[in-house]
């Protein structure tokens, strides 16, 4: 793999993926787990694809016969590979991408699958799920203001609006420009 598509996929991953962990419960007993998961959803499957060639996983479509949505993920010890490559080139997800590096090689410090894991890494990795939780539910967040009063909301039910999380804020000035 190339740099520039390590570079690629570390964007696309950054604008259009989720980098996180589930919990789940053990079958047949009530032990619980932390696996890490990288995953990217899109309408068209080719870029997903690409994704699966360059890391492995698997691309499904999510949905019925009216609509849907494609989906690549990778979990566990895939996801960490993944992640290891792309972590010099992410911007957005960095600290989402060194938690769940953290959380997913916990699971290979001495510990056996019989074996018991130690309390104080099994509160990091709780410690680690309950912050890349804050930290994903933060990126769903869409903070916005309308940009002028007399933007129209009845017609169609939208504004021209400016997100929080860009920092390009345009002045008063150029604002009051535009409407003139």
């Amino acid at each position: 793999m190339t740099e520039t598509d390590l570079a690629w996929a570390a964007g696309f991953i950054d604008g259009e993926g989720h980098i996180g962990c589930g919990l789940y419960k053990h079958k047949g007993n009530k032990r619980s787990y932390h696996n890490a998961i990288l995953c990217a959803a899109q309408v068209k499957p080719v870029p997903l694809h690409k994704l699966e060639t360059m890391f492995g996983g698997t691309v499904r479509f999510c949905g019925d016969e009216y609509g849907g949505y494609y989906e690549w993920r990778v979990y566990g010890d895939n996801a960490l590979r993944v992640l290891t490559q792309l972590l010099p080139y992410l911007v957005q997800k960095h600290l989402q991408a060194a938690l769940v590096m953290e959380l997913q090689l916990s699971k290979h410090l001495g510990t056996s699958r019989t074996s018991e894991t130690p309390v104080e890494i099994v509160a990091r990795r709780c410690e680690i799920y309950r912050e890349l939780k804050q930290l994903n539910a933060v990126r769903k967040a869409h903070h916005a203001e309308r940009l002028s009063e007399l933007a129209p909301t009845e017609t169609l039910g939208v504004a021209i609006v400016q997100s929080h999380e860009n920092n390009n804020h345009e002045s008063q000035q150029e604002i009051a420009g535009r409407q003139n």
